[in-house]
């Protein structure tokens, strides 16, 4: 008698799997976020994300764990209507054009995200105490921004940023909120410092080309995607795994230019 063949298992859903508009840096620190995200508890119920640029983070949650219910908001009227599009149909999120600092949801968040937007904060001490005041107690904090001051260039000041992050500042950050830090990794090796040099020759172009003041060029940061969009038919996701695998074993060390964080609230701020 022959033994039942069983189905092979559904293949695991990625967050890779329907980026809006592919890039190869967008795509390394997504690449670590999926792995982060695969950290998160099962039960997730309730979520924020802050500057959702075009949704591929919030599309992610709302397909991977059921029931769970998005607020997402952003100081952008374009990107929350990109992803209100996007999102059309989908019941379990609330879209809004809203400083999260100024939210003051009675209901704690199960999760917060916050992905490249603290770097356009001036004040990201009230940022951070603004998170911990909206989560839950043991809720977690889902983060990512650009990393090293020398590394400041054309990029950065067309993105609208007025920082980018070393690592012994933004941990002190993370424990003087109220945040436990579950992984600290780094993203871009060695894509981003293979590109850089190209990268920053075309946004020093697009900067001279399109100026704007600091908090327009924020508002334009989450959905300028105008070279990615034109390179959506090349398969990225594809052609940078050996990249994602070398970028993985590189993740503890200090080598990338950024950080991807997930952490956990322990306590309520005693700041901000």
């Amino acid at each position: 008698m022959h033994k039942a063949v069983e189905p092979p298992p559904a293949q695991r859903q990625s967050l890779l799997d329907q980026i809006a508009a592919p890039a190869p840096r967008y795509l390394m620190r997504i690449a670590l976020l999926d792995k982060l995200i695969d950290r998160l508890p099962a039960s997730l119920g309730r979520f924020l994300e802050i500057g959702p640029g075009m949704g591929d983070v919030s599309n992610y949650l709302l397909r991977r764990f059921d029931g769970v219910r998005g607020n997402i908001v952003d100081i952008s009227e374009e990107s929350i209507d990109i992803v209100r599009r996007r999102l059309e149909g989908c019941d379990r999120a609330t879209l809004s054009v809203a400083d999260f600092i100024n939210l003051r949801d009675l209901k704690k968040y199960d999760l917060v995200v916050a992905c490249e937007v603290f770097e356009h904060i001036d004040d990201d001490a009230a940022a951070f105490a603004a998170v911990n005041r909206l989560l839950a107690t043991g809720g977690h904090f889902l983060f990512s921004v650009p990393a090293f001051m020398k590394k400041w260039g054309p990029a950065d000041q067309y993105g609208g940023h007025v920082r980018r992050y070393e690592k012994e500042a933004l941990v002190r950050q993370f424990q003087e909120h109220g945040f436990d830090l579950v992984h600290f990794w780094s993203y871009g090796f060695p894509v981003t410092n293979i590109i850089g040099p190209v990268s920053s020759l075309y946004y020093r172009r697009a900067q001279m080309k399109s100026p704007l003041q600091q908090k327009n060029a924020t508002k334009r940061s989450g959905t300028e995607r105008s070279v990615a969009t034109t390179l959506r038919r090349i398969p990225f996701g594809s052609l940078m795994r050996p990249f994602f695998f070398c970028q993985f074993l590189m993740k503890e060390r200090n080598v990338g230019d950024g950080y991807v964080v997930l952490a956990r609230k322990a306590r309520d701020s005693r700041l901000g």
